[in-house]
Parts: structure tokens; C-alpha cells; sequence
């Protein structure tokens, strides 16, 4: 089977799967190969990917072969019962503007969670708040094995109910997060 790409124009509309509890196939998208391109052509990223409930990547799931880019839109209100409440990336995560915000993890990565050996993300212009993680990581919970970066965004209000990363806990001996004109503050 051919990789396929796919754009989605969110076009202002809210995306919500309504869910309020965790359901095998919660996720709004899961892409295991190929790329997904999310955009909101509105402008003011009222355009919004909600209520989705899943074990990991409450919103978005992203397999080790695949690649996701957004560029626009907010991603809110979404659960994961493990790890990634808004985005669990395997692959490759691409954001150029957008927010992510009041996303909840039961365990890591309140907003994000980025571990595989293929993993990695380059992330610039979001807007990072208000994401909640039991465990490590408020807005972040990253385990690298390639470079990544983070680039004028503002992370801010994401807590971590434990006391390791109210905004990043990570885990990457071996490589590099570059963290550029970003904004970081009050996260727990």
C-alpha cells in the first residue's frame, strides 16, 4: 500500500469526537503511514480537534512512519488515560502556529508525549497552556533519539501533579532539544 497525504482545512469548525470516557478508538486521527496536514484557513485558530478520550494520544496519534503537520487550529479538551493528552508522536511532528490547551494526561505529557527511536518534532509559533500531566511533563514529556527543536512558542499554566517538569520533563542523553525565543512560565 502507498504512503498517502491528506490535507484537512478545519476551516473555523471544531472536529469533536464527544467522548467521555476512554473508547479503543478514541482518537480524532491516528496516522500510521504517510502524512496528515491540519490547517485552519480561518485565521484565528478558532478552528478546534476536541473531546477525543484514548490510552495514549487523546487527539492525535502519530506511528513511527508518519508525519504530521499543523498549521493552525487549536487542540482542546482532550484525554489520554496513559500518556500524550493531546499528541503521542512516534513519528515526525511538524506545528508552524496554533494552540494546544487544557488537554489532560492520567499519566505523562499533558499536551505532548515523544518517545520512539524515530521520534522527533519541530515546533514554532504555539501556544502551550493550561495541559495537565498526573506524572512528568505538564505540557511536554519528550524522549529523544533524534535532534528536535521548540522555536517562539509560549508554554505556560501546564502542571505536573509530580514534581518533575511542570512544562518539559525529558530524557535525551543522546541528543538535542534546541529551545529558541520561547516563552516558559508559571507551570507547576
Amino acid at each position: 500500500q502507498s504512503e498517502k497525504n491528506v490535507i484537512i482545512d478545519l476551516n473555523g469548525k471544531t472536529l469533536n469526537r464527544n467522548l467521555s470516557k476512554n473508547d479503543d478508538d478514541g482518537h480524532v486521527f491516528q496516522v500510521e503511514k504517510g502524512t496528515l496536514t491540519i490547517r485552519d484557513s480561518s485565521g484565528d485558530n478558532s478552528g478546534i480537534i476536541t473531546g477525543a478520550y484514548e490510552n495514549t494520544g487523546g487527539a492525535i496519534n502519530i506511528y513511527e512512519d508518519a508525519t504530521v503537520i499543523i498549521e493552525g487550529g487549536t487542540i482542546s479538551g482532550n484525554t489520554s488515560d496513559d500518556d500524550g493528552g493531546a499528541i503521542y508522536n512516534k513519528g515526525y511532528l511538524k506545528m508552524t502556529g496554533g494552540v494546544i490547551r487544557g488537554n489532560h494526561a492520567n499519566e505523562t505529557g499533558g499536551a505532548i508525549y515523544c518517545a520512539n527511536a524515530k521520534a522527533h518534532f519541530d515546533i514554532s509559533n504555539v501556544v502551550i497552556r493550561d495541559n495537565y500531566a498526573k506524572n512528568y511533563g505538564g505540557a511536554f514529556n519528550i524522549h529523544l533519539k533524534q535532534d528536535s527543536s521548540l522555536t517562539g512558542c509560549k508554554i505556560e499554566n501546564n502542571e505536573s501533579k509530580s514534581d518533575y517538569g511542570g512544562a518539559i520533563y525529558m530524557d535525551a542523553s543522546e541528543r538535542i532539544l534546541t529551545i529558541t525565543d520561547c516563552h516558559i512560565d508559571k507551570n507547576k
